[in-house]
């Protein structure tokens, strides 16, 4: 879901037809991409608060260490926030003090009204909410048609550049998602991991319809070969990376494993602390990727 709420000075820059500032403002890999890449081709400027190396759950810390505050701050126009899902994100509160519109990925208010552009909602076993709904091919397609919808709103002039990056983006998404479909639901192969963790990858696992059981991170080798027999399930996948021993028990008892990417943290491409504007795109990628290896072994 999501909210755009303009401060006075962009409202009242609106309703005289004067142009909204061009810098678009983002603080993690994912909205950094999709801007970047909806906006290709305009003269809007895409830029990330934080480097490469500011996981998106601690951004705050980051931020509250940059010297450069107003420069990033004081030309924006707007600033695409994920503040309802990520309680680290400090974007809506600097775009309130520096009078500045927000775009604001959620999962709690939807602006239209359009059911639609609902992200799915996922909760956890202990009652928390699930925040990492950027691993969900549907909630992927549905934050494209918000930042397009909301952008060419912002920036009429640019609206045919905005829609058709849009739909050739949701397009890039949907091929990666049919080609690894097609490629696991027609092999042979069972298609089952346990994860071990607590519910983090339950959005890529959902959306690409696999069997999951999920055990705490730190299961030892007895609970998995029972797990394991129980389900008939021979694959793990997990966000974190194992220990060394658990690695060489699993090594030794002949189970494939892999470790997937939550893309809380950003690529960075060049070495030069800047986020890859393809990053989002290639850790999606990365992770089908690895888990069609895994299958396919």
């Amino acid at each position: 879901m999501k909210r755009i709420i303009l401060g006075l000075t962009i409202f009242f820059s609106l309703i005289s037809n004067a142009a909204v500032n061009k810098k678009i403002v983002t603080s993690n890999q994912v909205s950094y991409t999709l801007a970047t890449k909806v906006l290709s081709g305009t003269d809007i400027n895409v830029v990330s608060a934080v480097d490469a190396y500011t996981d998106m759950y601690k951004q705050k810390v980051t931020f509250q260490n940059l010297n450069n505050k107003s420069d990033i701050f004081s030309d924006a126009g707007v600033v695409v926030t994920f503040s309802k899902i990520l309680p680290d994100d400090f974007l809506y509160e600097q775009a309130r003090r520096y009078n500045i519109g927000v775009i604001e990925i959620d999962l709690g208010y939807s602006y239209r009204d359009n059911n639609a552009l609902m992200l799915s909602n996922k909760i956890n076993e202990d009652g928390s909410q699930n925040r990492n709904v950027w691993l969900d091919f549907s909630n992927i397609y549905k934050m494209i048609d918000i930042l397009s919808s909301d952008l060419v709103e912002i920036y009429p002039e640019s609206s045919e550049i905005i829609v058709e990056n849009s739909e050739k983006l949701k397009l890039e998404f949907l091929n990666m998602f049919n080609e690894f479909t097609e490629t696991i639901f027609n092999s042979s192969e069972d298609i089952g991991v346990i994860y071990l963790g607590d519910s983090e990858m339950d959005f890529l696992l959902d959306s690409l319809e696999i069997y999951h059981q999920n055990l705490p991170y730190n299961a030892n080798i007895d609970l998995i070969k029972k797990t394991m027999s129980e389900t008939g399930i021979k694959k793990i996948v997990s966000s974190k990376t194992l220990n060394k021993s658990l690695r060489d028990k699993l090594i030794k008892e002949g189970i494939e494993f892999v470790k997937l990417d939550l893309g809380n943290i950003p690529l960075d491409k060049n070495d030069d602390e800047i986020m890859d504007i393809d990053g989002y795109i290639n850790i999606v990628k990365t992770n089908l990727d690895r888990l069609k290896k895994l299958f396919l072994k």
